[in-house]
């Protein structure tokens, strides 16, 4: 997909190296600062890092996918007029996309959205007929792929919002952690300011966190930015670049001035989207510089690429770090209580980070899953959470489920294996090298 998008911006074999570098290579400044703090380009990769980070992103499918749906969107936008056929594969992509990723599917909507805004103001003369045709067929993949992949009506009769209108919120904590920016001042002249309602002191000191959690999060793509910036001061930008720019700066709007129930940040990854963008963007920034006849201006280019490096071996670095490797002892285990009557799974260690393989590969109910994937759902899963809080205090006959998955190499085995080995409600019904699966036999659920 990028190769294709590349040759249609431009065949220039440096721009398609450009591009996929930025691709795969880029990321947020994380490393640079904390070479600055402490010294060392191995940077403390919170939840929000490697989303936007591209050797680390694209370990989640289905990001991964968006991602490839939206590049088939680019390619498409990138002609010059639009076939009913491109029409109808962009609603399809639409529709896929509301599968795929929300955020994405949000972002791809937007993108297709402006572009065909601007195709009818600029490019057919003010024509109803085809604008109104379009914004149809792209309406019926959206209602579509809400209606099949989501779940609309139990969100419209819940009480709480999805979003929750909360503006700069999630820009402060780029200037508040230490592992990031950390500036103080502008941290206590916000407060100082809060106190006293907003003014426009207060509103520039917001605009100027959130250059710096856009800067902060982009790295060196934030180029994408400057590049379009200087097309509209040279007056060469064109309808597709206008289209990225206004979708990147209402997307990033959206990230800035919402937060979601559950995982407050994850409107972050609407931003994430926006980085991709800009990386596209920014490589056509550097082949330009690199093709300048100024010495300055192709040593400039250079730069950035060495300022990208580290982020790179960071980002790899990563991915040897958190490796998550499922044993194929736990596979057997896995087959094996897929075939076994319906019940719920309990899994131990309790972590759903490191076992939510279990409930994808035996096709049963997990005990406790992802606690944020809980909340955006309205779950309430506090009880369940406060039985298996402290491993040391779990009570096996607490716990209401069918199937409990021990694992001999956890550190809490033991522990728990004596209380199910003691009882004669739980009987073994498989055991490996690596994995003992438990069935509960009295007040099975």
């Amino acid at each position: 997909m990028e190769l294709i998008l590349q040759k249609k911006i431009n065949k220039s074999p440096l721009f398609v190296g450009l591009i996929l570098f930025f691709i795969y290579f880029g990321s947020t400044l994380a490393e640079w600062t904390s070479f600055i703090r402490a010294g060392s380009f191995i940077a403390n990769n919170d939840v929000m890092v490697p989303l936007m980070s591209g050797m680390t992103y694209l370990r989640s499918l289905h990001y991964a996918f968006s991602i490839i749906l939206l590049l088939f969107v680019l390619i498409i936008l990138k002609k010059k007029s639009l076939k009913l056929g491109d029409v109808i594969k962009l609603s399809i992509i639409i529709f896929l996309a509301f599968g795929t990723k929300f955020y994405g599917a949000i972002v791809i909507s937007l993108f297709i959205g402006f572009d065909e805004i601007f195709r009818f103001i600029l490019c057919r003369g003010k024509d109803w007929k085809p604008f109104i045709q379009h914004s149809f067929i792209y309406f019926l993949g959206a209602i579509f792929g809400v209606l099949i992949f989501l779940d609309p009506f139990s969100v419209a009769l819940s009480s709480q919002n999805i979003f929750i209108f909360a503006p700069f919120s999630i820009v402060h904590h780029v200037v508040e952690e230490p592992r990031m920016l950390k500036l103080d001042n502008l941290i206590l002249a916000r407060y100082y300011l809060q106190e006293h309602g907003y003014s426009p002191r207060l509103l520039i000191i917001e605009l100027y966190s959130t250059f710096l959690f856009m800067t902060y999060y982009a790295g060196t793509r934030i180029l994408g930015l400057i590049y379009l910036l200087k097309q509209i001061l040279t007056r060469k930008i064109d309808r597709f670049e206008l289209t990225l720019l206004i979708t990147s700066i209402v997307t990033t709007l959206i990230s800035v001035l919402f937060i979601q129930t559950g995982d407050w940040f994850n409107t972050i990854q609407f931003y994430a989207y926006v980085t991709i963008i800009f990386g596209i963007l920014s490589a056509q920034l550097l082949f330009e510089l690199l093709n300048s006849k100024y010495l300055l201006l192709k040593i400039t280019a250079i730069l950035v690429i060495f300022l990208t490096l580290p982020s790179a071996v960071s980002q790899y670095q990563y991915l040897i770090r958190h490796k998550n490797i499922i044993r194929q002892s736990e596979v057997e285990a896995s087959a094996f209580l897929k075939k076994q009557d319906e019940g719920t799974v309990f899994s131990l260690p309790a972590n759903a980070k490191k076992r939510s393989y279990i409930p994808a590969l035996t096709h049963k109910s997990e005990y406790i899953s992802f606690a944020n994937v809980l909340e955006n759902w309205r779950i309430d899963s506090t009880e369940r959470q406060n039985l298996i809080s402290d491993p040391t205090l779990i009570d096996i006959d607490k716990i209401e489920a069918k199937y409990f998955f021990l694992l001999k190499y956890d550190d809490d085995f033991v522990r728990s294996y004596l209380q199910l080995w003691r009882n004669d409600n739980y009987k073994l019904i498989f055991q490996n090298k690596d994995v003992m699966i438990y069935e509960k036999i009295v007040n099975s659920k």
